[in-house]
C-alpha cells in the first residue's frame, strides 16, 4: 500500500513540481536527528506523530472530523477571488483539500512545509490529491526554500494584500517555532517591498512609461547584463562603488585595484571617481528620474552601462558606450525576448541602485564581492558623498526626519532612515543566501551590513585582487543581443506601434459601453438572461484581445499607482446584488477609462518612436 502511494505522489510531483521532485532524488539525507517521525494505521487512515523530547504530539486526528472541518471552512466560502491562503505545515490533509472545495478556484494557496522528514513522510504514507490542484504553491524547507520569495513574488501583489490569510496548525507553532519566525520574515520583508516599491511608482509611473517607449529601439540595438555576467571571470573580485559620505575617505585607494578586480559603480558614484581619474568597468542607474547633473563630465558616457528599462531615456540617448540591460518583467519586453528566443535576465533588488550592482557580481557568479562607499546611513550627517549632487555635500538635521538606529561598522549604534534600514536588510538576506561567497565591508562609516568582514579597503586589495587582467577587452568583445535580420524586425514592428494604441482606444469603448448596459441587469436581478451573458462574454473577450498586445504592458506601467486604489477591494463579495453590480460596473469603466488615459499619455512617445531612426553607438 505504502509503495502504491507512493507511486502515485511521486507521478503527481513529476507532472507540477518537477523542480521539488529533482531536490528530493538528489537530497543527501541530512536528517534532524532531534525529533522522528511516525504513521500509524488507524481504520484506513494514516495518523502523524511527532516524537521530540520524550513526548508525544499529534499532528491529525485519529476520529472522523468531517463535520469539524465543514463548520471551519465555512468562514472560507465568501472570501474575495483574489485572495492567497498561507499555510505553515501540511500535516492537515484535509483542511487543504476542503479549502479547495470551498474556496473561489481563483484563490491561491502557498504551502510551506518547514520539516523534510514529514514531506517525505507524507509522500510515502498519505494521499495527496491536491498535489494536482493547480492551485498549491509547495516549499519544502531544505529542499526548494530558495524559491519562497519568488513565489510570494508571483502571487503575493498590491491587489491582494489585505486578502492575505494565514492558518497554522499549532503543534507546528510548538515544534517549528524558530522556522515559523524565520517564515513570517519572509513574508513580511516581501509586504514591506511590495508597498515601498508602490510608492516608488507612485513617484515615478509618468516616467517609467516614457522612458520605457524612448529606450525601446536602444534595448534592442543593445545588450543583456545577462551577456556580461557570462562574460566576466569568475576568479576577479568584484568591487561594488556606492556614493556613501565615506566614500571620499577612500576613493584614492580604489586606484590600486584597476583591472585587478571588476569596478561596478552607482550612477551617482561616478561623478567623484572620475574627479580622481578612477574609471570603473560600469556603472549602473535605475531611477526614471535620475537627475543629469550627475553626468556633467562627458566621460562618463563612454563607460559601459548597466540599466532597467525604465532609466532615464535622456541620459541613455547621450551614452555612447555599451548598455546592458536587466529585465525588470514588464510584459512588453518580454514580448522582444520570445521573438529573439533570448533569455532574459533579471537581477534582485531591494529598491535600491547598490542592490542592483550588488545583483550583478552575484549573477557573475563572483566569489569574492567588496563593498565601498556603502554607508547606509547618515556618515558625518551627509547624505552622499562630497562631489555629488553637491563640490561639498550640506549636512542634514536629522531631528526633522524620522530616524532609526542600527549598529556602525564601528561596533556603535548609528542613526538611519527607514528606506536606508531597508537596503541594509535585503543586503543582509541576499547575503545569507550565498554562503560560497566571500563578502568584505571595506565601507569607512556607516551601518554594519552583518553577513561581511569588515577590513580598509587598502586591506581588501593586497588580500583579495592579485590577478591582472584586461577587463575592458573582454567587454569589447561581447556581441550584441539581437541578430541583424532580428533588430530589422523589430524595427518594423515599433514602425507599426501607434496603429496597435488605436486598437487599444477601440477596444477600451467597446468596453465602457458593455459595463454600462450590465447595471440594468443586476437591478433587474436578470442574471440568467441570455443577453447579460452575452454582455459578460464579449467583455472577456476585449480582456482576452487586449492581453495579447504586447503594448498594453507599457499602458499599465502607467496605471500601476492608480489602478491599485481601484483593484484594492475588487474580489470581496457584495451582499446586495445591485450593489454588487453597480461596483463592477463603475470598476471596470474607471479602468477602461484610466487605459484610455494612459494611451492618451504615452502616444506623443510612440509616435516618437516609431519615426526615430536609430544611430549605432
Amino acid at each position: 500500500m505504502k509503495e502504491f502511494i507512493y507511486k502515485k505522489n511521486k507521478k503527481r510531483l513529476e507532472k507540477y513540481y518537477k523542480d521539488l521532485l529533482d531536490t528530493i532524488v538528489n537530497y543527501d539525507d541530512n536528517i534532524d536527528i532531534s525529533y522522528q517521525v511516525q504513521f500509524t494505521e488507524l481504520d484506513n487512515k494514516s495518523v502523524l506523530q511527532i516524537e521530540k523530547e520524550n513526548q508525544t504530539w499529534r499532528m491529525n486526528s485519529y476520529y472522523d472530523d468531517k463535520k469539524s472541518i465543514e463548520v471551519w471552512a465555512d468562514q472560507f466560502e465568501k472570501i474575495p477571488f483574489n485572495s492567497v491562503i498561507q499555510i505553515y505545515g501540511m500535516a492537515g490533509i484535509s483542511y487543504i483539500e476542503k479549502l479547495l472545495s470551498v474556496t473561489p478556484k481563483e484563490v491561491y494557496i502557498v504551502l510551506y512545509e518547514p520539516s523534510i522528514q514529514i514531506f517525505l513522510g507524507m509522500l510515502e504514507n498519505v494521499d495527496l490529491p491536491f498535489l494536482e490542484s493547480g492551485r498549491v504553491g509547495l516549499i519544502v524547507k531544505g529542499l526548494n526554500n530558495q524559491h519562497f520569495k519568488t513565489l510570494l513574488g508571483i502571487c503575493v501583489g498590491l491587489d491582494n494584500l489585505p486578502h492575505i490569510k494565514y492558518l497554522c496548525h499549532p503543534n507546528y507553532m510548538k515544534l517549528f517555532g524558530n522556522e515559523y519566525t524565520q517564515y513570517m520574515e519572509v513574508i513580511k520583508e516581501h509586504v514591506e517591498r511590495s508597498v515601498f516599491n508602490r510608492n516608488t511608482q507612485m513617484i515615478f509611473n509618468k516616467e517609467m512609461p516614457k522612458n520605457y517607449i524612448g529606450n525601446l529601439k536602444t534595448f534592442y540595438h543593445q545588450y543583456s547584463v545577462g551577456q556580461l555576467c557570462e562574460a566576466l571571470p569568475k576568479n576577479i573580485p568584484v568591487i561594488v562603488i556606492s556614493a556613501g559620505p565615506s566614500l571620499n575617505k577612500n576613493i584614492k585607494d580604489l586606484k590600486e585595484a584597476e583591472n585587478k578586480a571588476f569596478l561596478i559603480a552607482t550612477d551617482t558614484a561616478v561623478k567623484p571617481l572620475l574627479k580622481e581619474d578612477i574609471v570603473p568597468h560600469c556603472f549602473v542607474t535605475v531611477d526614471p528620474g535620475k537627475p543629469m547633473l550627475l553626468f556633467e563630465d562627458e566621460r562618463v558616457f563612454d563607460i559601459p552601462m548597466v540599466l532597467t528599462m525604465s532609466g532615464n531615456t535622456d541620459i541613455v540617448k547621450r551614452h555612447r558606450g555599451k548598455k546592458f540591460f536587466s529585465y525588470d518583467g514588464n510584459g512588453y519586453i518580454r514580448y522582444f525576448y520570445e521573438k529573439g528566443k533570448r533569455i532574459p535576465t533579471v537581477l534582485s533588488t531591494g529598491g535600491s541602485v547598490a542592490n542592483n550592482a550588488f545583483s550583478v557580481g552575484i549573477e557573475a557568479g563572483a566569489k569574492t564581492i567588496i563593498f565601498v562607499g556603502q554607508d547606509l546611513a547618515f556618515t558625518g550627517n551627509k547624505t552622499h558623498a562630497d562631489g555629488t549632487f553637491q563640490e561639498k555635500m550640506d549636512e542634514v538635521d536629522l531631528k526633522e526626519r524620522r530616524m532609526v538606529e542600527v549598529e556602525s561598522v564601528d561596533g556603535g549604534m548609528v542613526l538611519t532612515s527607514l528606506d536606508f534600514k531597508h537596503y541594509l536588510e535585503w543586503f543582509e538576506n541576499e547575503i545569507k543566501t550565498c554562503p560560497n561567497v566571500k563578502f568584505i565591508d571595506a565601507t569607512e562609516g556607516g551601518a554594519k551590513i552583518h553577513g561581511t568582514h569588515i577590513m580598509t579597503l587598502k586591506e581588501a586589495i593586497a588580500s583579495e585582487c592579485k590577478e591582472e587582467l584586461n577587463l575592458q577587452e573582454i567587454i569589447d568583445k561581447i556581441p550584441k543581443l539581437f541578430t541583424e535580420k532580428q533588430i530589422k524586425e523589430f524595427d518594423e514592428y515599433t514602425k507599426n506601434a501607434p496603429g496597435k494604441l488605436d486598437f487599444i482606444e477601440r477596444k477600451t469603448e467597446q468596453g465602457i459601453k458593455y459595463y454600462e448596459k450590465i447595471v440594468s441587469y443586476f437591478q433587474k436581478n436578470q442574471l440568467d438572461s441570455e443577453e447579460f451573458k452575452k454582455l459578460f462574454k464579449k467583455i472577456k473577450k476585449i480582456d482576452r484581445d487586449l492581453e495579447k498586445e504586447p503594448l498594453m504592458n507599457i499602458v499599465k506601467a502607467y496605471m500601476k499607482a492608480t489602478e491599485y486604489s481601484i483593484l484594492y477591494d475588487v474580489g470581496m463579495v457584495k451582499e446586495d446584488i445591485q450593489e454588487e453590480g453597480r461596483t463592477i460596473s463603475d470598476k471596470g469603466i474607471a479602468i477602461f477609462k484610466m487605459m484610455q488615459e494612459a494611451v492618451e499619455y504615452i502616444r506623443p512617445f510612440i509616435e516618437e518612436m516609431a519615426d526615430e531612426k536609430w544611430g549605432e553607438s
